[in-house]
């Protein structure tokens, strides 16, 4: 029998990379010829790249560079997929390094491709399911590729290409695999949630698609990564009535002011956005936003019009990016480009605004119960742990948290009721109370 081929991993950038890693390793799991190893074993390594940003492109570079010391000691082979094979923003150093680039629509044939590098015998495999690179109680399920947005500054649109949806029947087939896993959080993702269906052959809504996945054994579903324009009163009410879907919505808005937006090509103005966040909040939903600051055109004025922004809505969880001159962007050849100095400061102001915003919300949480999923357990010292929990208002890995003291270990992926009793910064402290 063949030896096996020892793969490894390295996963960058956000989480509907992940998604597309964990079928990467799916189909290496399921094939014959390879295993799971990791760096230091492997005779291949597999890094998928983002490429969405200059510095997601510089750490992709720069690990590459640092895994050509193994390539040049072991002959281990470099095999780059993801965002930076879709571009031709790629170092001569870089190019020299790599053994085989794979496309994003090339990712189905991995095995097939990987076989071919080292001159094996294409393999007769059946390819089971994706893998789960997240812990077992939550999970991304990607819904769409692509985007039709075009802002101004993205270079998603180059990379990934147009929007599709992925069919009804292909998601919901994904979905209950993952709901035999135990899968407790099922979190959408795409490039544009809410847009889901309307590219179909039969044309579809994403209520539609939420109606199934709610007859499926999930305790919460979340959606990420919504376009403000795609959230109507019909979805709010939904989203406010379902027994299963989170009150919580992630909409990055990028800015918040007429003139930015218009530059930035999105189809929102500040009005529309306020009367938004009205509607939601009135359903009790959670916002959670990102912003983009320094935007080329972006004044001192306007800057300070979103600062007031975010002290007036009170999000619990923002993010903020410096804005990023890309090439192949429109955005990279507007004129008044704000310069790094002015873009950090404006960023540091931003996050020292929402740290204390959300301070004084997680002061006035105290004596609220709320229902928590338990992400994480650490070991404080022998008989005492801290618990890492989350409620509705908060997607994993990126918002805050609920911290429990605890003399005892618990089981990551089961639901607790905790009273909140405190806050340490930005993150609550509570007990359990059942």
């Amino acid at each position: 029998m063949l030896e096996q081929k020892k793969i490894a991993f390295v996963s960058l950038g956000c989480d509907k990379n992940k998604f597309d890693l964990d079928r990467m390793i799916g189909a290496i799991v399921a094939s014959p010829n390879f295993a799971i190893a990791n760096e230091h074993e492997a005779d291949a390594i597999v890094i998928n790249t983002c490429a969405f940003l200059k510095s997601a492109r510089e750490e992709a570079e720069g690990i590459i560079l640092e895994l050509n010391s193994l390539k040049k000691s072991q002959g281990t082979k470099i095999i780059i997929s993801g965002c930076l094979p879709q571009l031709d923003l790629i170092s001569k150093e870089v190019l020299d390094c790599v053994d085989l680039w794979i496309k994003m629509s090339e990712q189905k044939d991995i095995v097939k491709k990987i076989e071919a590098l080292f001159g094996i015998k294409e393999s007769k495999w059946n390819f089971v399911h994706s893998a789960i690179t997240t812990p077992p109680h939550y999970a991304y399920l990607k819904i769409a590729e692509g985007c039709n947005n075009c802002c101004s500054y993205c270079l998603i649109p180059y990379i990934r290409g147009k929007y599709i949806s992925r069919p009804l029947d292909e998601i919901l087939k994904d979905a209950k695999i993952l709901e035999k896993r135990g899968v407790k959080e099922l979190i959408l993702i795409a490039q544009d949630v809410s847009r889901w269906g309307t590219d179909l052959e039969k044309k579809q809504r994403l209520i539609d698609l939420l109606k199934k996945l709610e007859e499926m054994n999930f305790s919460w579903i979340r959606l990420m990564y919504m376009y403000p324009d795609g959230i109507d009163d019909e979805l709010i009410e939904h989203i406010a009535n379902s027994k299963k879907i989170v009150k919580y919505l992630d909409i990055p808005l990028q800015h918040t002011e007429d003139k930015v937006l218009q530059l930035m090509n999105r189809r929102m103005t500040k009005e529309r956005i306020l009367d938004l966040f009205k509607r939601l909040k009135q359903h009790n939903i959670a916002i959670r936003s990102t912003f983009i600051v320094g935007f080329a055109g972006e004044t001192k004025t306007e800057f300070n019009d979103l600062i007031r922004f975010i002290k007036e809505q009170k999000l619990n969880n923002v993010g903020f990016f410096s804005y990023s001159k890309e090439p192949k962007t429109p955005a990279f050849n507007f004129k008044n480009q704000n310069n790094n100095i002015i873009k950090k400061l404006r960023r540091r102001t931003a996050y020292i605004t929402q740290t204390a915003v959300a301070k004084r919300l997680a002061k006035k949480e105290k004596g609220k119960v709320y229902e928590c999923i338990l992400d994480e357990v650490i070991t404080v010292k022998d008989g005492q742990y801290c618990l890492v929990l989350r409620n509705q208002n908060m997607a994993p890995e990126i918002d805050t948290k609920v911290l429990v003291m605890c003399d005892r270990m618990e089981d990551r992926g089961n639901f607790y009721k905790v009273k909140i009793t405190g806050s340490v910064g930005i993150d609550l402290v509570g007990e359990i109370v059942n």
